[in-house]
């Protein structure tokens, strides 16, 4: 990359399960723009030790920002791009930290409907392909399970080693803290954590039914970065989607997208991105939740969807 050429950053801010990949790929698909693989461990950087994801802009010292920004200048000058897209569904509770180290960037906040973004996030807590062997109505692990989705995570963790995709710094406190979570995924017969980290979401695990966990840290995702967006960015640097607009008019919206941000692209380039879009015939958890597990996901998330303009 020239070296007078300024770099920018799109950042893709939402819950878990709510788009943010499939956004962050789209995105991805333009000429003047190259789309960062989740990167959690450049974010928690010197702060490997806490157990949530709350970052603010008084821990985004130099040796911190410099870390940072290093990282993600290196990627843009072996990419040879003006814009990186990135998508890291925990930035949502630090967005005054990341916009101390990468002052003036823009974010696209897309959301989506709780209840589905619950259901999909309550069937990661077990493993996707565990529960579609035993089931949809899990609340308990038996060991079993637990030792499948451990081994159903192994080949990430092989493709982390074969490429590189290590924390280049302070990976002994890392590394400490993933095994920690082994051990707990194995005696533990609670759903892992999985996704964005709240404070006091350990302590929840341990009390709440898995859907209710889930649609919690829904709720807390949205909230904080609702907050931080409108305490800490500009109106004219932020936007808001809903993965459901994405759906139907793919076109449409990354058109509205790339033209808000600044970045080069025409009607052509937006159809050819937009062709990877596939729209699901059902949300699945309209078909495969009881009516308990509705009731359920109502009570903790009813009054917000309403709030945001969800029926």
């Amino acid at each position: 990359m020239k070296q007078d050429r300024k770099l920018n950053m799109l950042f893709v801010i939402g819950a878990g399960r709510s788009g943010t990949t499939l956004l962050a790929e789209l995105l991805g698909r333009y000429s003047e723009t190259f789309r960062v693989d989740e990167k959690r461990y450049v974010w928690t950087y010197g702060a490997y030790w806490r157990r949530h994801d709350v970052r603010h802009p008084e821990d985004a010292t130099p040796k911190v920002r410099s870390y940072i920004q290093r990282y993600f200048n290196k990627i843009a000058a072996n990419k040879m791009t003006p814009w990186l897209i990135e998508k890291t569904p925990s930035n949502c509770f630090r967005i005054g930290f990341v916009d101390q180290i990468f002052p003036g960037s823009r974010y696209v906040h897309i959301m989506r409907d709780g209840r589905a973004a619950a259901y999909s996030s309550y069937r990661a807590f077990f493993g996707e392909k565990v529960q579609d062997e035993i089931g949809s109505a899990l609340d308990k692990r038996q060991l079993s399970h637990r030792v499948r989705y451990l081994i159903q995570r192994f080949p990430e963790l092989i493709r982390r080693i074969k490429y590189g995709d290590l924390p280049p710094a302070g990976w002994l406190p890392y590394a400490v803290r993933k095994g920690e979570e082994v051990i707990q995924t194995l005696l533990s017969d609670k759903p892992a954590l999985w996704g964005a980290r709240y404070p006091g979401i350990e302590k929840d695990r341990s009390c709440l039914a898995p859907l209710a966990l889930a649609a919690l840290q829904w709720r807390m995702s949205i909230e904080a970065a609702q907050d931080g967006l409108k305490s800490y960015i500009p109106q004219d640097r932020r936007i808001e989607i809903s993965y459901e607009a994405l759906m139907d008019d793919p076109v449409q919206t990354l058109k509205t997208i790339t033209e808000w941000a600044g970045i080069d692209a025409n009607q052509a380039d937006h159809v050819a991105a937009a062709k990877m879009v596939r729209k699901p015939v059902t949300e699945k958890w309209k078909q495969y939740l009881s009516s308990d597990e509705k009731a359920l996901l109502d009570d903790y998330l009813k009054q917000y969807l309403m709030k945001l303009g969800y029926s």
